[in-house]
């Protein structure tokens, strides 16, 4: 395992490996961004949440004042629905540009050596992970089972709080959803 990593840091872009720690150090580089901690502890409910009206939404932080966004991002499954909206309309909310659609480009193009698995912040269906979705799909894919999946050419978001991740199938269920969808 230690040859490996050693090998891996020889040689970068040769092999992908998801971190959840690295949305924890993003965290961190984005607060140093700010000039004080009000700044950094407000960002996101007002940037973010307060303008999609994302109401519920809790970003808990670790012992040095970082929020932990590899796991600790609470809220309801309407408001996660929202958040997915978001993406769906390439960072535009009624009118209202929150994030430029470059991020949605660069955010959904696979990370080198990914496999289609992974783009920047969030996961890919290109390699066709859930079989009855749409390979263009994307989601956010958070702790004990929840997803946010977005499927732009359906217009469509759906988002699960599952609480069990290892006993759910997602892949039958997003399959049942769609059919519901194109029965109508």
């Amino acid at each position: 395992m230690i040859i490996q990593f050693i090998m891996d840091s020889i040689y970068p872009d040769q092999k992908w490996y998801y971190s959840s720690g690295t949305s924890n150090i993003l965290s961190q580089i984005m607060r140093n961004s700010f000039d004080d901690d009000s700044q950094y502890s407000t960002f996101p409910y007002k940037s973010l949440f307060g303008r999609i009206n994302m109401r519920s939404a809790v970003i808990e932080t670790d012992n040095s004042g970082n929020f932990v966004l590899s796991y600790y991002c609470w809220a309801t499954a309407r408001d996660w629905t929202k958040l997915g909206m978001l993406y769906l309309n390439r960072g535009n909310w009624f009118g209202d540009p929150i994030f430029s659609p470059y991020w949605v480009n660069y955010s959904t193009i696979a990370a080198r050596n990914s496999d289609g698995q992974y783009g920047a912040q969030i996961w890919l269906n290109q390699a066709g992970k859930y079989s009855s979705v749409l390979r263009e799909a994307y989601y956010a894919d958070g702790y004990g089972g929840q997803r946010v999946l977005i499927v732009p050419s359906k217009n469509l978001v759906i988002t699960v709080l599952s609480g069990r991740q290892d006993n759910f199938d997602f892949n039958r269920f997003f399959q049942s959803v769609i059919a519901c969808l194109e029965e109508q």
